[in-house]
């Protein structure tokens, strides 16, 4: 089974040749965890979400999660991402989100919400 057929058949309670790997990375551990699998520089970036995000991190993402060979996700990304303050980022379909201390985006608003 692949990690896809794996996930699906364990939610539809059946019996998968192994338990299903799910997990997430914040931002600080996404990017340990690329350098530490040589997949960024240590001296390339320090930060994915914030200001101008670009299809880069998440890249690094897929790759990290490919690498680990795990077999599910949860990722909660805004492209295009901007600040609208210190604590608050708005992506380019207008969606709001609190960004946490490590940078972890948690959806906060409709694109109405901050209308200017």
């Amino acid at each position: 089974m692949d990690g896809k057929q794996r996930t699906l058949t364990a939610l539809a309670r059946g019996i998968p040749d192994r338990v299903p790997m799910w997990d997430w990375f914040d931002e600080a551990v996404l990017l340990g965890v690329g350098q530490r699998l040589g997949l960024v520089a240590k001296s390339e970036t320090t930060v994915l979400r914030r200001d101008d995000e670009t299809d880069a991190s998440i890249d690094l993402y897929a790759s990290v999660i490919e690498a680990l060979e795990v077999d599910a996700s949860s990722l909660v990304y805004g492209t295009g991402f901007a600040a609208i303050d210190a604590d608050y980022g708005r992506d380019r379909y207008g969606r709001t989100f609190l960004l946490s201390e490590h940078g972890e985006p948690a959806a906060a608003g409709s694109p109405t919400l901050w209308a200017s």
